[in-house]
């Protein structure tokens, strides 16, 4: 939509978009004379209006940039090297977008190359990160680790990634520096390595336990600021959980198991009181930046309650002698006793009887 000209210079006012680097970010440091593009927004129009422009001012000084009808818009970086900072417009006679502010660096030296592998875990951190530059340039390193090294006649340079522990996503950039010169682009790389295995500290591999006489927690050590997932056959334990397999907890990419944040170097979690009797596997890993160690496995076993004794045994106190407590049945045993003799007496004097009957009259006969 073009400018409505109006009497006594009066436009109605267009709403404009403000322009936005395309292609490069602001902060990027670029080859003298490197042509810069940019773009204006038509949203919500269908089209950026007629005779618009960029206003791009430096140092106080202001230049105004055709913008073609796509709202595509460019200017060079200076020949001379040095940090520039800029903002810019989109006018449209007395319309105007909102300011946009970027820098820009202009430098000779190029960026290093860092041939040092990375994008795949390892054990451990390398022991240096090398790489290829200008001969005599300067390369400093940045990031999970500090260091600069002159690059050699042969091209190439090596800094030291420290003898400390390193775990996680671990990110490095390094430049290239000169005197009289401003500090190249960087070049960039990022090293995955793995936490080491928590420690338990009480074993529980081939350990038996009975479910009246479980113990308290389960914990061990890791490193300060990991992630330690721990779960017992696939279920998740967490810090909050002893009584059932619950929710909650910090949840980590690709892992069944909830995490416990190790403090001071140290974790816990209750002992879940829901294992049934038999044979159970106890996992634990931990973690840094999405980095999991390789997990711990432990297979211990949990048995029945002991079955409550069929009699109570005490001491006797006049003797000391243990005898069982009472329960009834020896008073039973002198009344049967007495039943059973009762039972064989009459049957003795029914057969005694039997035979003393006296023989019949003789008439009787």
């Amino acid at each position: 939509m073009d400018t409505v000209p109006l009497k006594d210079n009066v436009q109605l006012q267009l709403f404009l978009n403000a322009p936005q680097l395309d292609g490069t970010a602001s902060g990027a440091t670029l080859q003298p004379g490197t042509t810069i593009h940019g773009r204006v927004a038509a949203a919500p129009a269908s089209a950026v209006a007629a005779g618009s422009s960029v206003r791009l001012t430096r140092d106080g000084s202001s230049v105004d940039l055709p913008v073609d009808k796509d709202g595509n818009w460019s200017f060079a970086l200076p020949a001379t090297e040095v940090k520039y900072a800029y903002t810019a417009a989109t006018v449209n006679g007395f319309s105007h977008s909102e300011t946009t502010a970027f820098a820009l660096t202009a430098s000779v030296l190029t960026a290093p190359a860092i041939t040092t592998p990375a994008a795949v875990p390892t054990a451990s951190a390398p022991a240096v990160i090398e790489g290829t530059g200008t001969p005599g340039n300067t390369v400093a390193v940045t990031g999970a680790i500090t260091g600069s090294a002159t690059v050699a006649a042969d091209g190439r340079w090596s800094v030291p990634f420290g003898s400390g522990p390193l775990y996680g996503k671990l990110a490095v950039s390094a430049v290239q520096t000169s005197p009289g010169h401003e500090d190249g682009p960087a070049a960039t790389a990022v090293y995955l390595v793995q936490p080491p295995v928590p420690a338990l500290a009480l074993s529980l591999d081939g350990a038996t336990f009975r479910q009246d006489a479980l113990p308290k927690t389960i914990s061990g050590t890791g490193v300060e600021g990991a992630s330690v997932s721990v779960s017992i056959d696939g279920v998740p334990l967490d810090a909050g959980q002893g009584s059932g397999p619950g929710v909650g907890g910090k949840a980590v990419a690709g892992s069944l198991a909830l995490a416990v944040l190790a403090t001071g170097g140290h974790w816990s979690v209750p002992f879940p009181t829901w294992l049934a009797a038999g044979q159970h596997t106890l996992t634990v890993s931990q973690s840094l930046d999405g980095i999991a160690s390789a997990p711990l496995s432990s297979t211990f076993s949990i048995s029945a309650p002991v079955a409550a004794a069929a009699a109570a045994v005490s001491p006797d106190r006049s003797t000391g002698t243990p005898v069982l407590a009472s329960t009834g049945a020896g008073g039973l045993l002198p009344a049967a006793g007495a039943a059973a003799a009762a039972v064989l007496l009459g049957t003795g004097m029914l057969v005694l009887g039997r035979r003393r009957k006296p023989a019949a009259p003789e008439s009787a006969r």
